[in-house]
């Protein structure tokens, strides 16, 4: 052991960390909330030939999660966070220990890799963010890969849109040995083709119905899943989807937009030109305002952003999820007016600016925080907060499962309910229907890897 550790670790932390020890190439599945920063930690600081550490994380939890956990658990354990700019390579010339730096730094760092000297571990958490084989940061981390004597990759959510999505994420923490180093031939074995209707040469593929089965049996060795509700004593959560009638007039407006892909408004006309970009304006328009090709929002309504308003003055202390900015301008507009403290998260605020917001909530100083879950999704802790509230249904699996992980989580005291808000007779409601159908087949994966 390097230093002296600070923090009791839990069974399920315990059991995480030896399993975690016996591998150069680790994968941990765990619910969010568990604890999986601070095993990754342990392990670092138990490993006799370890030197020092890179983490891969998102740029909001770098100190609120990462930098706060050394400093609890490791005091003695020195570390810089590389930020943007000069002081990125300030962080890896300071001789820190731990070197903490956001997912898209990786490509910095492919172009100069020679600070990567005297590094041997690497901790990628939520692992998810290189799960495209193609874009430009999973191919850095593929190059720079085999710098590291032993890597470790960590996310709750680790297949959010079907069973390929693992693949890239073990080819960089084992360099293939779990699912071999073609993509192509791993999808062969996951996934079945099937022809597009109505696109000549496009093929969709589908998940067998044994991939998750298959996965599991093969990671089963070198990975580890604990949930969260079998480790954490917590008070209920409670899931409520609120339904609501759009006023006669706006569904008529909904449903010829629907089927004519037109939306006609005094502000203007909004053309959708695919099935896709339908959809996403569908949703903006059941949400308040639809965007132009120009990217000018147009307003239908405000009768949402009152509803959640409503909700949270309800609330002991709430959490918002919104995803589009003029939902954020709608809902900062109205709780101005009802005199609610607030703070905002999302990717016009700073880092620092995030940490401040957070540690405001938690200490009770503000009565609401509007947050975008890519932006605050992964890693932050919100307990003081007893409602989550989506404003508008998201279609990413992952943004879903960790957005409501933020209240939902170790240090909860209250009992805790998720508000899912939708438009009778939508598109929201059939959004939240694939949301379930996602989980289900991760699900299927993630019992699969705890049962092993």
């Amino acid at each position: 052991m390097k230093y002296e550790e600070k923090l009791q670790l839990m069974q399920h932390q315990n059991e995480t960390v030896e399993k975690n020890l016996q591998c150069t190439g680790f994968f941990n599945a765990s619910s969010p909330g568990v604890g999986k920063t601070i095993t990754a930690l342990a392990v670092w600081n138990r490993r006799p030939d370890s030197k020092r550490l890179l983490v891969l994380a998102t740029k909001s939890i770098l100190q609120s999660a990462w930098g706060n956990d050394i400093e609890k658990f490791i005091p003695d354990a020195t570390y810089a966070i590389a930020l943007a700019g000069k002081k990125r390579e300030a962080a890896f010339l300071s001789g820190a220990d731990i070197v903490i730096m956001n997912h898209d730094g990786i490509k910095w760092l492919e172009k100069n890799s020679h600070l990567l000297d005297g590094f041997t571990d690497i901790v990628i958490d939520e692992s998810t963010a290189f799960k495209n084989r193609t874009s430009a940061r999973s191919k850095a981390l593929r190059k720079l890969r085999n710098k590291f004597k032993y890597r470790t990759a960590m996310t709750g959510t680790p297949t959010p849109n079907g069973a390929v999505d693992i693949w890239h994420q073990m080819l960089v923490i084992d360099d293939g040995d779990t699912f071999g180093t073609q993509f192509f031939a791993f999808q062969s074995q996951v996934c079945t083709p099937s022809p597009v209707p109505g696109v000549p040469g496009a093929v969709k593929w589908t998940d067998k119905p044994d991939a998750q089965m298959f996965i599991a049996d093969r990671m089963k060795s070198k990975s580890i899943r604990h949930k969260f509700d079998e480790c954490i004593d917590i008070p209920p959560l409670t899931i409520q989807t609120m339904e609501i009638a759009l006023p006669p007039s706006l569904m008529k407006q909904y449903s010829q937009f629907k089927n004519q892909a037109v939306l006609e408004l005094d502000s203007g006309d909004i053309d959708a030109v695919s099935a896709g970009v339908l959809a996403n304006k569908l949703l903006q328009f059941t949400s308040g305002k639809v965007y132009d090709a120009n990217g000018d929002a147009h307003v239908v309504h405000t009768e949402r952003a009152n509803l959640v308003i409503s909700l949270v003055e309800e609330s002991r202390k709430a959490v918002v999820a919104f995803l589009w900015t003029h939902q954020r301008d709608q809902l900062i507009e109205l709780a101005e007016k009802a005199g609610l403290s607030y703070g905002v998260i999302d990717g016009s605020v700073a880092v620092q600016k995030r940490t401040e917001v957070v540690d405001a909530f938690q200490a009770g100083k503000l009565d609401v925080i509007f947050a975008h879950p890519q932006s605050a999704g992964h890693g932050l802790t919100l307990t003081y907060g007893d409602t989550l509230i989506w404003s508008s249904p998201t279609f990413n699996l992952e943004h879903y499962e960790q957005m409501n992980a933020r209240i939902y989580r170790n240090g909860q005291k209250q009992k805790t309910r998720i508000i899912q808000i939708a438009a009778k007779d939508t598109y929201e409601i059939d959004v939240y229907k694939k949301l379930e159908g996602k989980q289900s087949a991760m699900n299927s994966l993630l019992e699969t890897l705890k049962n092993n």
